[in-house]
């Protein structure tokens, strides 16, 4: 019975099912793995120059790709971005921190494929003392946005003090360019960024915080296995550490600091000037050249810093490229190949080559437009370099200066310039709105051929001779334009409007229209030009009053259906019914108790699981059947495996359901109801239970009206017919006789009534039990011997065993000195030889006495049956008239008490009476004390 799994979810405590998924796929040629990093975690994974994936995850994934011989794809993607594509399975794997902010991704690979340290980058000049985590609370540190360091500052709750990022390199040539600022992420990446870009000027501490695992992730169980075993292996054949060694501890580039280059440019001048000065003029005038030319260089100096003008030079004779500082002195030296990074190739070939020409003398002076990377590392730079030769003393050309200024601000410009021209007639003539265009006095100079048609306008030029003013609409009347400000207007244009603004002819014409002005102005907020933008909405509005009307009629039925459902879901909450949809092509169960809510959708295999096993042959003879089709009504009540706590019983379930057809006659699944109805089932069981108990009941009372008659008859019998003896013949003698055995039947008689009277009283409770302060040690002696004194066997020991000199408590000292004396009347009449002891203890506010023998025992079958009225049996003889255990169990449970007994045949009896009773003076004796 396939209904069986959802009803229980929801009958029982818990309802709620987790189950883990793992996406595991085989990758091809044609569906490559695809793995997705971040594109700015240097040197882990970031975009070279030319846009390509690089740094040390994208090597570590294809030497262990080509070891797994799986064909894949790189992505680079903000990191926010790679793991949502991960998590909506539009990528394969990724590389993420361990951390419980990334659980929700994915899965996680066991190795930790880098440790993530953090360190706190700052300027040489800093003095801050940051060494530990809580040290950060001091000071305000920018951190990549959404990284490790971030969430742990925000989790320590410093995230006021956490300024997130989301390009590092720009962050850190900003601290290095202010020479202040504090930044704390990843050492690595920290360290690659100083080197890369040559940051002397900034120092990297570490702090003490918690380390990062960087482990991969991915849906693919099958594929981090893979993943982390050939991990492993790459860790024994040191593969992995040539790649360490390649991203993490390669060599550093060496730069050499040459500051003579300016000063040997100004010596060279100075030396020229002199000399030539020397020759002609007295050395006056030389000291006062010179003065004017170190005056002339400062002023150049200071023009160039105005200017932003960047110098370098070409040595010819060692073939690099020197850029030098504002003061003169070499700033860096490069290579060729490290200096051609700075430009567009295609550029660098045309400096090269002007280089060359200048230094051949083809050229003496030349300037190049030249696109490349700057100073602060952004792309798209755009630079006009002024190539010029600096010639030594035999007139050869020795280095070649360079000034290079940026005009990318200009080119943009320029490009802004012409972008919204190109922008302003492709939005104004081809928009789908109507447009128009005033002047700063507020006339208007242009419209759109969209404004013409919604107005009706076919003679442009008559229109524009009418020298319309935006103060002319309706809807701008009261604008200031000497500073207007933008606006959103919703106006009706009547019939006067439109004939005195637009000049059409309309009769009874009316226009929703829905405009915004926008005012251009310039930095200064002087205004250039005012443009407004509009559309005719009067059939959006008159939708929207046919819209509103439908919504009201759409709300009105839509509270009759949550009205019918509410009832529904009423009705199956207090009726505790479920309902029920089963698919046989499916083999799919679906169940519900609320129609506004989720559904369950279950396997039949899991439901037979639920079923208890001598109830699942039934239930999948009702599967099949309905997996053929060939069962139409059904109602089943089954068992299941799981216990109902408030009854401590299994759950029933009751299934009923009819089968449905489509239109076409074609049953399509089964509905129906299921029901628990585990209370009902234990109902019944308990009538089950008290009718046969009363049967019990009622043939115990008949039993014991039998022996009851049996019992009296057989005393009063014995007095009846020896009585009758005197009335015969006779010897006097006898009369003796018969005297005795009429007493002696006659005390077995009165003992008789006297029980049964005394066990009706305690039916009808008619016994009051009379509680007061009693001395059980000095009593419980008396009570014993009482009890086996009559029946006391020369072959029989009786021990009684008194722990204390005084035991003062609460109890009814009469009952329970009787159940005593009846118990100890029993252990000495069924022990021939041997022992019978007597003891008692106090613990915890109860009273146990213990009466044990080792006398012929009592049957098994004969002990159920002990406390029963006349229970006698030859495994049992009674003492007395068979009524004294009934008396005393019904004594001790009346007090509040419990009493039991054990036995075996052969091997004696052993009673025990538990009575509930506080102490209030206790003294035990001193061979009793542990």
């Amino acid at each position: 019975m396939t209904y069986l799994l959802a009803a229980l979810l929801l009958f029982l405590p818990y309802t709620g099912i987790v189950a883990a998924t793992s996406q595991n796929r085989q990758y091809t040629k044609e569906q490559p793995l695809i793995y997705e990093d971040a594109w700015d975690l240097w040197p882990y994974a970031f975009a070279n120059d030319q846009g390509q994936p690089q740094g040390f995850n994208i090597d570590l994934l294809r030497e262990m790709c080509q070891r797994l011989e799986i064909p894949f794809t790189v992505r680079l993607k903000p990191s926010a971005e790679a793991l949502a594509d991960l998590k909506e399975h539009k990528s394969d794997l990724t590389l993420a921190m361990y951390a419980p902010f990334h659980d929700e991704y994915g899965r996680y690979g066991r190795t930790v494929i880098s440790l993530f340290t953090h360190s706190v980058l700052s300027p040489k000049s800093d003095t801050s003392h940051i060494k530990t985590f809580s040290d950060l609370a001091r000071y305000r540190v920018a951190v990549h946005h959404n990284s490790f360091s971030h969430h742990e500052m925000i989790d320590r709750g410093m995230s006021a003090n956490a300024i997130p990022y989301d390009d590092m390199i720009e962050e850190v040539l900003n601290c290095a360019s202010q020479d202040t600022g504090l930044v704390v992420w990843n050492t690595r990446s920290l360290k690659w960024i100083m080197d890369r870009y040559h940051l002397d000027n900034m120092q990297l501490r570490p702090i003490e915080m918690n380390h990062g695992e960087y482990r991969f992730m991915s849906n693919d169980t099958t594929l981090l296995y893979k993943l982390d075993s050939v991990y492993e292996q790459m860790r024994v054949d040191q593969s992995l550490l040539a790649l360490q060694q390649k991203w993490f501890h390669g060599e550093k580039e060496v730069k050499q600091e040459v500051s003579y280059l300016w000063w040997a440019l100004g010596f060279l001048v100075f030396l020229g000037l002199f000399l030539l000065g020397y020759n002609r003029f007295f050395s006056q005038r030389i000291a006062r050249q010179t003065g004017k030319i170190t005056a002339s260089n400062r002023i150049a100096a200071g023009k160039l810093r105005a200017q932003s003008i960047n110098v370098w030079i070409y040595s010819v004779a060692d073939r690099k490229y020197y850029t030098l500082n504002e003061d003169g002195s070499i700033k860096d030296e490069y290579l060729p190949i490290d200096f051609s990074h700075s430009y567009v190739y295609e550029d660098f070939e045309k400096l090269r080559q002007t280089i060359f020409d200048v230094k051949d003398g083809k050229s003496s002076r030349e300037t190049l437009h030249m696109r490349g990377r700057g100073e602060d590392g952004q792309q798209d730079r755009h630079y006009e370099v002024i190539i010029a030769p600096v010639k030594s003393n035999d007139k050869s050309v020795s280095v070649i200066l360079g000034t290079e200024r940026d005009i990318t601000e200009q080119k943009k410009q320029e490009e802004q310039a012409r972008e919204l021209l190109r922008r302003y007639h492709t939005v104004f003539y081809s928009a789908l709105t109507d447009m128009f265009s005033f002047d700063k006095d507020g006339t208007l100079i242009d419209i759109n051929d969209n404004a013409c048609r919604t107005f009706g306008i076919t003679d442009r030029k008559a229109f524009f001779e009418r020298h319309i003013s935006l103060n002319d609409f309706p809807s701008y009347r009261d604008i200031d334009l000497r500073h207007p400000v933008p606006r959103h207007q919703t106006a009706i244009l009547n019939e006067e409007a439109l004939t005195s603004v637009f000049g059409t002819e309309t009769r009874g014409k009316k226009i929703y229209y829905e405009s915004i002005l926008t005012p251009i102005c310039t930095p200064n907020g002087d205004v250039i030009s005012l443009f407004m933008t509009g559309r005719n909405i009067s059939e959006l509005v008159e939708s929207y009053h046919s819209q509103q009307e439908s919504i009201r009629q759409l709300q009105l039925a839509t509270d009759s259906i949550q009205a019918y459902t509410g009832n529904i879901n009423y009705a199956l909450q207090v009726s505790d019914i479920r309902l029920t949809n089963y698919y046989p092509d499916q083999r799919l169960l679906v169940v519900t108790n609320d129609l506004n809510q989720p559904e369950y959708r279950l396997s039949q295999l899991r439901c037979i699981e639920f079923v208890a096993p001598e109830d699942q042959h039934k239930a999948i003879r009702m599967v099949k059947m309905m997996d053929r089709k060939h069962i139409g009504a059904f109602d089943m009540t089954v068992k299941t495996i799981f216990r109902d706590r408030e009854h401590n019983e299994n759950y029933y379930l009751q299934f009923s359901g009819v089968p449905m057809y489509d239109e076409k006659g074609v049953l399509t699944h089964y509905f129906g109801l299921c029901r628990n109805v585990t209370a009902l089932i234990v109902t019944e069981r308990k009538l089950m239970a008290e009718t046969q108990k009363a049967q019990e009941t009622e043939l115990l009372k008949s039993s014991f009206l039998t022996n009851m008659s049996y019992e009296i008859r057989t005393p009063l019998n014995a007095v009846v017919g020896f009585a009758e003896l005197f009335d015969i013949d006779h010897s006097p003698d006898d009369e003796k006789v018969f005297v005795e055995e009429i007493k002696k039947n006659s005390n077995a008689l009165l003992a008789l009534i006297n029980d049964i009277l005394q066990l009706s009283r305690l039916d009808a409770n008619m016994v009051e039990f009379v509680k007061q302060p009693t001395d059980f040690a000095l009593m419980f002696e008396s009570w014993c011997q009482l009890g086996w004194s009559n029946l006391a066997k020369p072959e029989v020991q009786y021990i009684i065993e008194n722990p204390y000199n005084h035991l003062v408590s609460e109890l009814d000292d009469s009952h329970l000195g009787q159940v005593i004396q009846i118990i100890c009347a029993n252990a000495a009449f069924s022990t021939p030889q041997g022992t019978v002891r007597a003891k008692y203890e106090y613990r915890n506010k109860m009273l146990t006495i213990i009466i044990e023998d080792t006398g012929i025992g009592i049957g098994e079958e004969a002990l159920q049956h002990i406390f029963e009225r006349f229970s006698t049996s030859k495994d049992h003889p009674v003492c007395g008239t068979g009524l004294e255990l009934p008396i005393a169990h019904s004594m001790i449970e009346q007090m509040g008490g419990h009493i039991e007994m054990m036995s075996e045949l052969g091997k004696g009896t052993t009673a025990w009476i538990t009575i509930p009773c506080e102490a209030t003076e206790l003294d035990k004796k001193k061979d009793f004390l542990t």
